[in-house]
């Protein structure tokens, strides 16, 4: 009887995992500001900081296949135009983000968007 109930309490928190990352899918355009590298005690937390005040972290998503935040981060470029799906929502009290997910367009470079996906 244990066992059934700790199978549903993990199936339900990850349904809920799950729900939060796909659920809060969004697609947005920024302008970059600023790029940090901000240290942590498992590594790195990537930050993208806009013109127009918003604030995106640039990690890595498992349940998205995202796996290469460093090679993004490298990517962007201070003053570009970027349209990009994320993941998530700001929240003040927990100090959480918006995550940048693969698939950005570097809309400032004038070329097809075929040819401007990140490598």
């Amino acid at each position: 009887m244990r066992f059934a109930a700790l199978i549903i309490v993990l199936a339900l928190i990850g349904g809920g995992v799950y729900l939060y990352e796909h659920g809060t899918q969004s697609t947005v355009t920024f302008t970059v500001k600023q790029l940090e590298d901000q240290p942590t005690k498992n590594g790195h937390q990537y930050m993208v900081f806009t013109t127009d005040g918003q604030a995106f972290e640039n990690v890595d998503a498992k349940l998205h296949g995202k796996n290469d935040s460093s090679n993004l981060q490298a990517w962007l470029t201070v003053g570009h135009t970027y349209t990009c799906p994320v993941y998530g929502v700001r929240n003040f009290v927990v100090s959480s983000y918006k995550n940048l997910l693969d698939g950005c367009t570097d809309i400032t470079k004038g070329v097809p968007p075929s040819a401007q996906h990140m490598p």
